[in-house]
């Protein structure tokens, strides 16, 4: 495919890549594409090397709208009433499974939004969605006008630190289970030993037991 765009560029012609077609097609099994719920989902992933090529001649505006963010530039999602979401964020927390979804649809449909949508503001002023990504969802299903919203006064550093504090905002959660947070917890590993690792090393410190800090989160 590479080869193909190589020879597009060197005749200017624009490329447009649509989708591998198959998930076995693409080479690489974690291209986020492949999910329906991304903005440029396709069959079998829209990827190459990590990026999506949407120069399409037939699209009066095929841009691509970003945000900046820690100095590394994301695709934005969803875009509504100056709430912005990317994939990293939107996609890190499970998804809520498709019957809960629908009911709560129909909640926000007959009563309205009750919990604001977190937003947490970038340097450049963008607004983007930290917490709530289901609720906006439904909100642009519904079309709803007005929409509450809440800022986060946080001095975050980077994406995981963001990650971090979207687990512990979920800990706070009183309907969660003891077992659901353990899973939350688990599920967030990475993140949590990353910036954990992170902060540590900048004291000349080793984390010895990443595993204490994630149960220590709950």
């Amino acid at each position: 495919m590479l080869k193909v765009k190589k020879n597009c560029d060197e005749q200017g012609i624009p490329f447009f890549f649509k989708q591998w077609g198959k998930i076995r097609n693409n080479p690489n099994p974690y291209d986020p594409t492949i999910h329906q719920e991304h903005k440029y989902h396709a069959k079998g992933g829209s990827q190459i090397d990590g990026k999506i090529y949407w120069t399409n001649p037939t699209v009066e505006d095929d841009s691509m709208a970003t945000i900046t963010l820690f100095d590394n530039e994301y695709l934005v999602i969803d875009d509504f009433q100056d709430l912005k979401t990317i994939w990293e964020l939107k996609s890190y927390l499970p998804f809520m499974d498709k019957e809960l979804y629908t009911q709560l649809k129909q909640d926000i449909r007959k009563n309205g939004l009750n919990d604001p949508i977190l937003y947490f503001t970038t340097p450049n002023g963008d607004k983007l969605v930290i917490e709530g990504h289901t609720r906006l969802k439904a909100c642009i299903k519904l079309n709803k006008k007005k929409i509450p919203t809440k800022e986060v006064k946080e001095e975050f550093q980077s994406l995981d630190d963001i990650k971090l504090w979207m687990v512990k905002h979920q800990f706070q959660r009183r309907n969660l289970s003891q077992i659901e947070k353990i899973k939350l917890a688990y599920l967030s590993k990475e993140t949590i030993e990353k910036t954990a690792i992170a902060n540590l090393s900048k004291g000349g410190k080793k984390l010895e037991y990443p595993h204490r800090l994630i149960l220590h989160l709950n």
